[in-house]
C-alpha cells in the first residue's frame, strides 16, 4: 500500500509548489 502514500506525498509537493 505504497502507491497511495506516494501519490499523497507527490500531490502535497505539487500543491506546495503551486502546480495542479
Amino acid at each position: 500500500l505504497h502507491s497511495n502514500l506516494e501519490y499523497q506525498y507527490r500531490y502535497s509537493g505539487r500543491v506546495a509548489s503551486g502546480i495542479p
